[in-house]
């Protein structure tokens, strides 16, 4: 990475070229080098970060969402990027459990 939302995309020509992190993702944020987050993509998006060099995806979100695409599956995989998909419900997520992550290990 070069600076805030600057990082060295794919070569071209044995030459690595300077992209900008694309602003209009909801909610996107580059963690390290290799890492980013963020809100659905639409598919002119998922090409986008698939031109910074982004090769897997993984969706925690609902596919019944309102905001998700028709088969994101097949959007990512023509893209030749890997799809995991671990569906997270946000809005009705339990706020305590009644497994600690103590009694999970000592089994």
């Amino acid at each position: 990475m070069t600076g805030p939302g600057i990082v060295l995309g794919p070569s071209f020509g044995g030459k690595r070229c300077l992209m900008a992190d694309p602003e209009p993702i909801y909610n996107w944020q580059r963690l390290d080098d290799r890492i980013t987050k963020s809100g659905q993509p639409t598919e002119k998006q998922l090409a986008d970060i698939h031109a910074l060099g982004v090769r897997h995806i993984v969706n925690l979100g609902l596919h019944a969402h309102e905001k998700a695409l028709p088969d994101e599956t097949a959007s990512v995989s023509r893209l030749g990027m890997t799809y995991i998909h671990i569906p997270f419900d946000f809005q009705n997520r339990p706020m305590t459990t009644s497994t600690s992550s103590t009694s999970l290990w000592s089994s």
